[in-house]
């Protein structure tokens, strides 16, 4: 129980989820950290209502299937997180997990075939250079023309890259972080570790380690329900 299972009290405050409901909650296995992801068996039966129990989520896994990233989930304890993609082509959806703005993890419905990720770190690997992305994903390109902090454009399935987007001043970016957690803007200043964003209300200075950069002008994805 405890291996598979957190305390339902214990689980972490991006939790969207009833505590007082149950002792027990599923905990999520995967590359990322926990405050970012949840389990696919806490995603169908809390979040999309899709199952009641953790049998009829093993049934649906097995018998008609739900994908994350354009891969095929194979337990209920795997986990999906910010950014991820989740679809179910049974009911022909898909979902993108977010932070709302009160920084909780959420789904937005979408109907996308790429996935933005944020290189958090590169390394050369033989002749090509491997980017460490956020999330825990890892993928090889052949030239070493990203930087960290930048974004790439995966396509889904197969993670391709398809472009990427620098860090600069005058990018969309999403704030996964801070006392402006969950909202969009555009990067006005970058001075070291410190960032100036504006928004359509304001504009504020935020670190930028809490930037996830969504877009050139304007975002290439979808923020809002």
């Amino acid at each position: 129980m405890v291996k598979n299972h957190l305390k339902a009290i214990a689980t972490p405050k991006t939790w969207k989820i009833k505590r007082k409901k149950y002792e027990w909650v599923t905990k999520p296995k995967g590359s990322h950290k926990l405050e970012y992801c949840m389990s696919i068996n806490t995603i169908l039966v809390d979040f999309l209502k899709y199952a009641k129990t953790n049998r009829e989520v093993k049934r649906i896994l097995s018998k008609k299937g739900v994908f994350v990233d354009g891969v095929k989930v194979k337990r209920p304890e795997q986990s999906a997180g910010l950014m991820d993609i989740i679809t179910i082509p049974e009911i022909k959806e898909s979902y993108r997990v977010m932070l709302d703005n009160r920084g909780k993890l959420d789904l937005l419905k979408v109907d996308e075939k790429t996935k933005l990720c944020k290189i958090i770190n590169k390394t050369k690997v033989s002749k090509k250079i491997q980017l460490n992305l956020f999330g825990g994903k890892n993928i090889l390109a052949d030239k070493d023309e990203f930087n960290v902090g930048d974004t790439v454009v995966l396509e889904l399935p197969g993670n391709k890259i398809k472009s990427s987007i620098k860090f600069e001043e005058g990018s969309s970016c999403y704030l996964f972080g801070g006392n402006h957690i969950g909202e969009t803007g555009v990067i006005k200043k970058i001075e070291g570790n410190k960032v100036v964003v504006k928004t359509k209300d304001e504009e504020f200075e935020t670190l930028k380690k809490f930037i996830y950069i969504i877009g050139k002008e304007k975002p290439l994805i979808k923020f809002e329900k």
